[in-house]
């Protein structure tokens, strides 16, 4: 596969090297914000870097972080796996992102579309509890579980009128799930996999690996034990036994640096293989879509200037973005044909404080010293 062996190229050889990124990660585990972390550049046609720091576990011994760790991406997999399986079956006519949810979910209620769930202005509220989900139902199996879910996603009181205000929501991309199942009669993993995963050969990525060795734990548990190969979003975890539209996917930094390598190779024209969808439908995942400039959302993804906290842009500021609560995130630059990967399971052993900071530092490193050469 071309992007396989680019790939293997790329990883063999390290070709430039980021001590001001490598300062700030390697300050940000020694003051306790992250147990360890891996970065990993992309431009072009190469991997620049993918260097590992500080331990990929710290509970209940250390174990040192290696480039080749698989994180949870927590809400990375609104993007990876949900969005990206969602445009392919755009790109092939078998999902309209301007057709009402209710096309699909006839329970749905209101005039929500499929656009508006992968841009978060549906109305859908932010989150459920899934406590409160089963309150009435202690014994729920699995298919009951989802069964749930799904009734309280369709008939869920909306906090607005489709389009007329963002909240970023888990279950808009949960949603999104049911509707794709439902059209192709395949669980999202059985997609993820037969259109994205596969097709980009990346083969340490999927849902609910279980606890293998290079898998990065998460938070600790009441009884002292760490999550490890477990989504740790608890919706995710319970009401969709790890496949779930908003979270669920683990995957390490190579295998990000692969859906990156396809992005730019199809927006150059230069892809020797079919990947999940092709160049149109990926800038139409890439731009805001008109009339939704307010927002400051594509489909499935985050504008970068939008996160920028009011620095200025050391990258385009229409790049895209998505990060993960459990402390993952990738920026892709297309006009400059550059992704940044910075992974972290900064959740464990404990979910205390944030990174925003430092992921706009890293990138902001990046590309200074890229762009003095």
């Amino acid at each position: 596969m071309i992007l396989a062996l680019a790939l293997l190229s790329c990883t063999q050889s390290q070709t430039c090297s980021f001590p001001q990124a490598d300062s700030l990660i390697t300050a940000a585990v020694a003051e306790g914000q992250v147990p360890g972390a891996v970065l990993c550049v992309v431009q072009g046609d190469r991997i620049l870097y993918n260097q590992a720091y500080g331990c990929r576990r710290v509970f209940p011994d250390s174990i040192p972080m290696t480039p080749n760790t698989v994180f949870d991406l927590a809400s990375l997999s609104k993007v990876v796996g949900t969005g990206m399986t969602a445009m392919s079956l755009v790109d092939e006519g078998l999902l309209d992102l301007d057709a009402k949810v209710s096309q699909y979910l006839p329970d749905f209620e209101g005039d929500a579309t499929v656009r508006d769930l992968m841009t978060h202005v549906s109305g859908l509220p932010a989150y459920a509890q899934w406590k409160l989900l089963l309150a009435d139902h202690p014994d729920a199996d699995k298919a009951e579980k989802r069964a749930i879910l799904l009734n309280h996603v369709c008939h869920q009181p909306r906090h607005s009128e489709p389009r007329t205000k963002y909240v970023y929501s888990c279950l808009n991309f949960i949603t999104l799930q049911y509707v794709m199942e439902a059209i192709t009669g395949k669980t999202l993993d059985e997609l993820a996999e037969e259109r994205v995963f596969g097709p980009l050969d990346m083969t340490n990525t999927g849902y609910n690996p279980g606890p293998q060795e290079l898998v990065a734990p998460t938070e600790m548990q009441a009884d002292s034990t760490c999550l490890w190969g477990v989504v740790h979003d608890p919706l995710a975890q319970v009401m969709n036994s790890g496949v779930s539209g908003n979270a669920g996917v683990f995957a390490p930094s190579e295998d990000l640096a692969k859906l990156a390598l396809w992005m730019f190779a199809t927006l150059d024209g230069k892809t020797g293989q079919k990947g999940p969808f092709g160049k149109e439908t990926l800038q139409t995942m890439l731009r805001v879509p008109e009339g939704y400039e307010a927002f400051e959302r594509t489909p499935a993804w985050g504008v970068w200037e939008d996160f920028l906290d009011e620095r200025e842009p050391t990258i385009c500021p229409k790049s895209v973005y998505h990060t993960g609560y459990t402390g993952t995130f990738i920026v892709v630059d297309s006009e400059q044909r550059l992704a940044v990967i910075l992974l972290t399971n900064r959740v464990h052993p404990h979910d205390e404080g944030g990174i925003n900071t430092l992921r706009r530092d890293v990138v902001d490193a990046i590309a200074h010293q890229l762009n003095r050469h």
